[in-house]
């Protein structure tokens, strides 16, 4: 397996130590099976880290209720999100979400006067986002029929690190784009110094997970897929101290399960670990 960045097969063992037996992947947004993904190596040539050999998950029989009680802080995460791609460029427009999920995003972005587009390959996740009124298809995105230069937005928030190939996804983006169009992606960011301390048990070592994105091997798919980089910042997300607490239970079940019910708020919090990157790139107009 090459490096999809840089080609080079030359790797070397990351964040080996202490490693627990490795699981299979559930394919839902909710998974903690933290520290659980197969061996980790890190490209020598361009730094991008990997599962090798990949993981293949179930996407499209994963269901996630557990995510949709958790609308009311997720809808403060996409808030910000759209926010942020509306410094660029404003609706009207078409934008479009690469794994949507049940939808919220979509919702958010409808409200705010966009076309919206969703792509999700959960049936459960389709089905959810149908029933709102969303257009969403279950295709991946190569066999999505739209034209180039058709929309003028996209969001592939936590999703460049579970496909195949995230270069090629990035270069179909930038083909779909507008001119001045506006992505926004966000994924784990490896190169934290949270990651680099918790090492294998870094909350973002999911078996979901086959790619391992730091700022600079990030900030290099996007350029490398012709786009321009206009921002670069951390991108925490919005939950409830009752939800946080219980992800313990990823290190073990009766931990997570203790501490939610210590917990017990519903209190929205949005804790900045510093350990998630997103970047804002733009369509060259010329």
């Amino acid at each position: 397996m090459n490096c999809p960045l840089c080609g080079s097969d030359d790797t070397t063992p990351f964040f080996s130590f202490l490693r627990p037996k490795a699981a299979d992947p559930t394919g839902r947004h909710t998974e903690s099976l933290f520290g659980r993904a197969g061996p980790l190596v890190r490209c020598v040539s361009c730094g991008l880290v990997r599962q090798d050999p990949p993981a293949e998950a179930p996407y499209e029989e994963a269901e996630d209720p557990e995510y949709l009680s958790e609308r009311a802080g997720i809808q403060a995460t996409f808030d910000r999100i759209v926010d942020r791609i509306e410094r660029y460029r404003r609706p009207p427009g078409t934008l479009l979400d690469i794994g949507c999920g049940p939808g919220l995003l979509l919702e958010i972005a409808r409200e705010r006067g966009w076309t919206t587009l969703g792509i999700e390959l959960s049936a459960w996740g389709v089905s959810q986002a149908r029933s709102r009124g969303l257009d969403v298809r279950d295709v991946p995105l190569e066999h999505l029929d739209l034209a180039d230069g058709s929309v003028d937005a996209v969001v592939i928030a936590d999703v460049i690190e579970h496909v195949p190939d995230p270069l090629d996804m990035m270069r179909r983006v930038s083909a779909l784009l507008s001119p001045g169009g506006v992505v926004f992606v966000t994924t784990p960011d490896v190169g934290s110094l949270v990651a680099r301390t918790l090492r294998r048990w870094w909350w973002s070592v999911l078996p979901n997970h086959i790619w391992l994105f730091s700022r600079d091997t990030l900030a290099r798919l996007a350029r490398d897929a012709g786009l321009q980089i206009s921002e670069i910042s951390t991108h925490p997300k919005t939950f409830s101290v009752s939800y946080y607490a219980g992800r313990l239970g990823g290190y073990a079940g009766v931990l997570g399960t203790a501490a939610r019910k210590i917990a017990g708020s519903e209190r929205l919090v949005t804790p900045d670990f510093r350990d998630r990157v997103a970047i804002v790139a733009r369509k060259p107009t010329a």
